[in-house]
């Protein structure tokens, strides 16, 4: 489906551009300080590990329950989602991710050595580390730019009121040590997106792909979806659905007309945000500016917007186009200077 955006719109952001970061990172630089990072738990050298026990190791054999809940950290203190500043012009220069390296190496090594002690190949090999370490970074990065999503989705819509829930949902709810909505998501959108991340995992030397792939996966998702997390983040396994279904629709035509044929057939949009709940209910609060008791509500509250801009709402988490990209660009990224 495509976006229809205004000219002028686009004409008045690129009039209103600033200057970007000069000291942002790639992704790739940032990752690799990840990786090489020295290991903060004890570790076997490559070079002395047996390849034929690890080649056979069965990730799948690690039970969740035992883990006792290795990630006890709201994902946002790992990584911090840095929106476009407030001033008198509107731009759409300026958002950042900043990541704390620091403390996702120490909580990805303290991961792997809990799922390391449950599969009794205690210590782990360096290499496997280092591959959990890729994995669990990605999926803290997909969480930080479902955040970039957000902002750039309300940016497609009549009017952005962004920053006004930014301030009156968002801000009250973490001032007031409640859970927000946007961090569920957050976190539902990153595990179900990391599949894709994972078709690019480094091979190894050690470990059959195809296990470990599916391993170090089942094991993310555990540390990110599970009961015991903070509040908000311990939603998350309830909207997990919804982005597997953006998911497939990528690079489906035929999935979309689907989508689009239902719509029409709906009335409010009540079918639609059935399918999509939890991003219904956030683009309830997005535009409405009303917090929504997303812990005990079964559905989203009906609001009479249009169908099209919940449609393009949705867009706008399932693919990039050039046009949305000049609305909001990719943001910059950094890590966090040690205090």
């Amino acid at each position: 489906m495509g976006m229809i955006i205004s000219k002028n719109k686009i004409i008045q952001c690129l009039n209103n551009a600033e200057p970007r970061n000069l000291q942002s990172m790639p992704w790739s630089n940032i990752l690799e300080t990840i990786l090489t990072r020295e290991i903060t738990i004890e570790y076997l050298k490559d070079e002395n590990a047996d390849k034929e026990k690890f080649r056979y190791i069965n990730f799948r054999e690690a039970e969740p329950d035992l883990l006792q809940n290795p990630l006890k950290l709201a994902t946002d203190e790992l990584v911090e989602y840095s929106p476009i500043t407030s001033g008198p012009t509107i731009t759409y220069f300026g958002s950042k991710i900043i990541y704390d390296v620091e403390k996702i190496i120490t909580t990805a090594d303290q991961i792997l050595l809990k799922i390391s002690d449950n599969l009794e190949i205690s210590p782990p090999p360096a290499e496997l580390v280092k591959l959990f370490r890729w994995v669990f970074s990605h999926a803290i990065r997909r969480h930080a730019l479902f955040h970039y999503l957000v902002e750039r989705g309300c940016r497609l819509l009549p009017e952005n009121r962004y920053e006004e829930y930014r301030v009156k949902i968002y801000g009250r709810r973490k001032e007031a040590g409640e859970g927000n909505l946007e961090e569920a998501l957050a976190e539902a959108y990153a595990i179900t997106y990391l599949r894709k991340d994972l078709n690019k995992l480094p091979d190894s030397k050690l470990f059959e792909r195809e296990e470990l792939v599916t391993g170090l996966y089942r094991m993310t998702r555990y540390a990110l979806i599970n009961d015991r997390r903070p509040p908000g983040y311990k939603e998350a396994r309830r909207f997990i659905n919804e982005f597997e279904t953006l998911l497939e629709l990528e690079g489906n035509p035929e999935k979309v007309k689907e989508l689009l044929t239902y719509s029409v057939l709906m009335k409010g949009g009540r079918a639609l945000e059935g399918v999509f709940r939890g991003l219904s209910w956030l683009f309830y609060e997005l535009t409405s500016l009303e917090a929504v008791n997303f812990t005990e509500k079964s559905r989203p509250p009906a609001h009479p917007y249009p169908v099209k801009d919940f449609l393009i709402f949705l867009e706008n988490f399932r693919r990039d186009d050039s046009l949305v990209l000049l609305l909001l660009l990719p943001p910059d990224e950094s890590t966090k200077t040690p205090d």
